[in-house]
């Protein structure tokens, strides 16, 4: 008796540890993977809250202003700039990053309102994305680092990733390119 209370118990265990690992391998399949590319031109608007630890220095919560239209393809598609918005904020921390090299660790926040109408008064759907990365000393700031996201709204179950790869920083202004893929992009 004992031994079959055991089995129930262990094979119900086994279940409920498997099911998310399933989902994970099931996770977008039968959506069409389309290319993503987002292109931005602009700067960041304040120094943010900096704080100092030891070798260490935070930059916080930098909000970044887009000054020129930005592009944003899906498969190829642009999607008409004046349907476009953006937000963003930039937290960098200087001083060692994570293999003890001088450099940073940033994380960036972006979110990407895509409106029906040029006035802005009906929206769409917002795709936010998820910046991680870090710069080593003296190799450049910002290409090469992960991006993933998600969809809301009519966009609700899209799912992106892919990675940085442009970045040029000139007298404070930024131009960044991000290039992926996209799933679940409504028809």
């Amino acid at each position: 008796m004992n031994r079959k209370i055991i089995v129930i118990v262990l094979a119900i265990a086994v279940v409920l540890l498997a099911t998310p690992y399933i989902g994970m391998v099931y996770a977008g399949k039968g959506q069409d993977k389309l290319s993503f590319e987002f292109v931005l031109t602009g700067m960041y608007t304040r120094p943010g809250e900096v704080l100092e630890s030891g070798i260490r220095a935070h930059l916080w919560d930098m909000p970044f202003i887009s000054l020129a239209p930005m592009v944003v393809e899906i498969d190829g598609t642009p999607i008409p700039s004046n349907l476009l918005s953006y937000t963003g904020s930039l937290r960098v921390n200087l001083g060692e990053n994570i293999n003890g090299n001088g450099g940073e660790t940033l994380k960036v926040t972006e979110t990407i309102t895509i409106w029906e109408d040029a006035a802005h008064t009906i929206l769409r759907g917002t795709l936010e994305l998820h910046v991680m990365g870090n710069v080593e000393q003296g190799q450049g700031v910002g290409a090469g680092n992960n991006f993933n996201g998600f969809g809301t709204g009519d966009f609700a179950g899209v799912k992106l990733c892919g990675d940085t790869v442009g970045l040029a920083i000139v007298d404070g202004m930024v131009q960044l390119t991000r290039v992926g893929t996209i799933m679940g992009w409504p028809d």
